[in-house]
């Protein structure tokens, strides 16, 4: 009876719902209650495509010839633009490069970026160093950056692979020239992109042996 009871009022509320009498508060209740399950799976899987991006994040060197769509590039930069910077100064620039004879060039530039040469798309992150709220601080700014890019193009089911530039003084000039990047401008590494010709398997790297508790 007790059972029959609750669940009356509870088709009693549920018909009152339908017919928008249900205060907001009362809505707000059983939205609560009934959408708990729900949410806490949507955090779940938000969670775990998260630490598979990461997980799963390699060094592609070979691409095919397709080109990577315009929507995956806004989500790919957002990606870059939401990394952590040193009092929120956010002291970086991305350059992205589709033109095939530009690619080109730069990978005539850099000793190892000849995987330029296949990929349809490359991001040139630079560091600004007159955004820079804490001084000295762009490099360790720019490889955060850089890190969010990867793994972006990772969730996206594209390749990427990190090609350092900074501090080599040829590379950054060779690239200064070719981009037209003002001299205050550094070109801190040169991320190329599209979709992998072969997928790789995940790498478990992880080594218990340094990992420190409270020290060393």
């Amino acid at each position: 009876m007790r059972f029959l009871g609750k669940f009356m009022i509870y088709l009693f509320v549920f018909g009152l719902f339908m017919f928008g009498n249900v205060s907001d508060a009362a809505v707000a209740v059983l939205s609560k209650k009934y959408d708990k399950v729900g949410l806490e799976n949507q955090k779940n899987f938000h969670s775990v495509g998260s630490m598979d991006a990461i997980l799963n994040r390699r060094s592609i060197r070979s691409y095919t010839s397709e080109p990577v769509n315009g929507e995956h590039v806004s989500m790919i930069l957002k990606a870059g633009f939401s990394a952590p910077s040193a009092m929120g100064s956010k002291p970086w620039h991305f350059i992205v490069v589709d033109d095939r004879v530009i690619l080109d060039r730069l990978a005539e530039k850099h000793h190892y970026a000849g995987m330029l040469r296949s990929a349809p798309l490359a991001v040139l992150v630079c560091g600004d160093k007159s955004l820079e709220s804490i001084p000295d601080k762009f490099e360790q700014n720019c490889s955060a950056a850089t890190e969010n890019i990867l793994i972006a193009a990772t969730a996206l089911g594209l390749g990427s692979v990190w090609v350092g530039c900074y501090p080599d003084v040829d590379v950054m000039k060779g690239f200064r020239m070719i981009l037209n990047i003002p001299e205050k401008i550094f070109p801190f590494a040169i991320v190329p992109l599209g979709h992998p010709l072969q997928t790789l398997s995940p790498r478990d790297n992880y080594d218990s042996e340094r990992v420190h508790l409270n020290g060393w």
